[in-house]
């Protein structure tokens, strides 16, 4: 395979409609004191290749994620954002982005994938 058909096989994503959804689940002894949580950010850059296998990169600025739990009160919504983005969870002042490269894509029905890396 030459340079150029590899490049044919790389699609950029569309960073104006493109967002990702984490899901956080509480786990382990102390997880009664715990919560769920779901955070949402835009893809600031991405691509899907399709070579032998399907393959994702994202990359997210980690300054643009955004905690969207509905059971959450906008005075506990903002302090959970704080604590996330602060030194002690994602450190967004010295880790600015997040780079994810997939190990594994599935189609999990028309429309829908779920993507390990």
């Amino acid at each position: 395979m030459c340079a150029t058909d590899a490049a044919a096989a790389t699609h950029p994503l569309d960073t104006q409609k493109s967002v990702i959804t984490v899901h956080v689940f509480k786990a382990g002894f102390f997880s009664a004191f715990g919560h769920n949580h779901e955070v949402r950010a835009p893809i600031s850059a991405g691509s899907i290749g399709q070579g032998s296998s399907l393959s994702v990169e994202l990359t997210i600025d980690t300054r643009k994620m955004l905690v969207v739990d509905a059971d959450v009160f906008d005075k506990g919504r903002a302090d959970i954002q704080s604590t996330m983005l602060g030194p002690k969870v994602l450190d967004v002042a010295r880790y600015p982005e997040i780079r994810f490269r997939s190990r594994r894509v599935e189609q999990t029905r028309a429309g829908q994938w779920r993507i390990s890396g």
